[in-house]
């Protein structure tokens, strides 16, 4: 049978007509015919000239945040302009960040969808996302495998077609893998929202992670702008931040205190990553995991020297890795050593100078300074060792 029903609107909170806050009414829906039926409600009305105006707020400070990630990119792209830069960057941290900023260039798009009124200003923020993900983010993730591929093939002699072919097929097997991890967990997250949400973004919000553990494991430093850090770290915060602390504004459920652990969480990625820079990018390790590292301030003799303008040593019993007797034999001719990067005179404090293993001689700053850009010799361009 079926049964009708009758609604007794019990509180009314609020107003109607747009001046105060929307109205919520509450009440009880009993049926004459079903005495057991009783159903509680609870209804909230919506202004939707307030609403429109919350909306487009959020637009303009989304689409803000968004440009600012764009020429934060645009930063990191130039701070990374050589192949031996470019090869510092973690390929799984750029992906992640590609994951989230897809997610939202979905989310836009489907706000756009449910709010019709404002699909042309919900359009153009996921424009603006899409234009990140696959203009800029794609195109590094491209030219970052490119560099590691490169790395992993025979250096000195012309590659082949067959080694080219093959490069082409893995380039399409990452594009494929990353597709399907974005389509499989946006799937997950559609299903089981509720349920998984903190953990994926906990997860998604862990993307300096892989560079930090990247540092570590190459022995490398400096691969990202520090501005770049900084700058992707807060504008990513905002917009959960958003959705966190203002209820009145979205359907979400307030969280402050899971975004207090999250800010904190970047925070923490960011002071190692800054760490990692200044105190090397092994600092949180044992020694005693450490693998033995070639050691560029090893002691050696200014009385023997092989040329006064360029600064060389006598190599001539030198293979090139560091090793050997040779590493310290020098020709006497004068007390001093130029270095050929500034082509001013080394000075003999044993931390002043760094030796390669080619046993070529450098100012440790020049050196340093060198390295961030290409790991060859300066003198002979043979490959030198991380720091």
């Amino acid at each position: 049978p079926h049964c009708s029903f009758l609604l007794n609107v019990a509180q009314v909170d609020g107003t109607v007509d747009g001046d105060g806050e929307p109205a919520v009414l509450r009440g009880v829906a009993v049926s004459p015919n079903c005495p057991q039926s009783a159903v509680s409600f609870s209804l909230s009305a919506l202004e939707m000239t307030a609403f429109n105006f919350r909306a487009l707020r959020y637009l303009l400070v989304a689409w803000l945040i968004f440009v600012s990630q764009i020429l934060l990119t645009l930063r990191q792209f130039r701070y990374t302009s050589t192949d031996s830069s470019v090869g510092k960057v973690s390929l799984v941290m750029l992906a992640m960040q590609a994951v989230i900023d897809a997610f939202w260039c979905v989310f836009h798009i489907t706000g756009g969808i449910v709010f019709e009124r404002l699909f042309n200003a919900f359009a153009i923020i996921a424009f603006a996302k899409f234009v990140l993900v696959s203009g800029f983010e794609m195109r590094y993730l491209t030219v970052i495998w490119r560099v590691r591929r490169l790395e992993a093939l025979p250096q000195g002699r012309q590659h082949t077609p067959a080694e080219w072919l093959e490069m082409r097929r893995d380039l399409s097997m990452l594009y494929s893998r990353f597709y399907a991890v974005l389509f499989l967990f946006g799937m997950v997250l559609v299903l089981r929202m509720e349920k998984v949400l903190r953990v994926a973004t906990f997860g998604l919000f862990s993307f300096w992670v892989p560079q930090i553990v990247c540092n570590a494991t190459r022995n490398q430093r400096k691969a990202l702008d520090p501005r770049y850090v900084m700058g992707m770290s807060v504008t990513r915060l905002l917009l959960p931040a958003y959705f966190m602390l203002c209820p009145q504004n979205t359907e979400f459920e307030p969280s402050p205190g899971f975004l207090r652990f999250l800010a904190l969480w970047v925070f923490v990625q960011v002071t190692v990553l800054q760490l990692q820079d200044q105190l090397g990018p092994r600092f949180f390790v044992p020694a005693y995991y450490l693998p033995q590292a070639y050691n560029y301030h090893r002691a050696i003799d200014f009385n023997t020297l092989y040329d006064v303008n360029r600064g060389e040593f006598d190599d001539s019993d030198c293979d090139g890795d560091g090793g050997g007797d040779g590493g310290n034999t020098f020709r006497s001719r004068d007390p001093t050593i130029n270095c050929v990067i500034c082509m001013y005179d080394i000075d003999r404090h044993p931390f002043s100078y760094m030796v390669t293993p080619c046993n070529h001689l450098f100012h440790a700053s020049c050196l340093e300074r060198w390295m961030d850009v290409k790991m060859d010799c300066p003198t002979c361009r043979a490959p030198l060792p991380p720091l």
